[in-house]
């Protein structure tokens, strides 16, 4: 089986550095073809690949006998939709906003990390810049998010600078939308991420 979506070519594989990604159907011959040929690569390349980070998907007519089927001629593990690849989650339908959980929780980590030391505002203002505001750009740049994801980072954004984090409450003396304005018009001069969006959506 190829993927193939609406008017674009077939895909039989995707490829990146030491990621492979194969679609074919969960038929027993094409299974024991795939695991031949996966055998056949060890030996020749002296690679092996690991087993324990394999894994399978199946679509869902797939029966519970072809998905046993496969991992038993494979022996790798069964993930379902959403599973991440490359750093970004690959899904089905609509895009949903539990995706963009994971770079969250990545945020709010790098907050917690960063709860001990003893930040100016300018010294925040720096990690937005340079760190906060750099950690979502991968992802936003392949999925378009919704609306409330971006309301939900700016907000990290606006209340860390404001020295609202860890538990901590302080006073927001100016929204978030108000710190994206230029500097001459009393910002703070950094981008939104609705410009960031905007900006990728216009190269594709």
């Amino acid at each position: 089986m190829f993927y193939q979506a609406p008017g674009l070519i077939r895909v039989s594989h995707l490829a990146y550095a030491d990621d492979l990604m194969i679609f074919t159907t969960t038929c027993h011959q094409n299974m024991e073809l795939l695991r031949d040929f996966l055998r056949a690569y060890e030996r020749v390349s002296g690679q092996l690949i690991n087993g324990s980070k394999s894994s399978f998907i199946v679509g869902h007519q797939a029966s519970s006998l072809q998905t046993q089927a496969v991992q038993d001629v494979l022996g790798y593990q069964l993930k379902h939709l959403p599973v991440t690849y490359l750093g970004v989650p690959l899904y089905k339908r609509n895009r949903k906003a539990c995706l963009f959980d994971p770079i969250i929780f990545r945020l709010r980590d790098l907050l917690q990390g960063w709860a001990m030391t003893n930040l100016s505002h300018g010294g925040r203002l720096a990690l937005i810049r340079s760190v906060l505001q750099a950690t979502p750009l991968h992802l936003l740049q392949v999925i378009h998010p919704p609306k409330s994801v971006l309301i939900t980072i700016e907000r990290i954004f606006n209340g860390f600078f404001w020295g609202s984090y860890n538990g901590r409450k302080h006073i927001h003396w100016s929204s978030w939308a108000k710190a994206c304005f230029p500097v001459v018009e009393g910002g703070l001069g950094v981008h939104s991420l609705a410009d960031y969006v905007r900006a990728f959506s216009m190269k594709l």
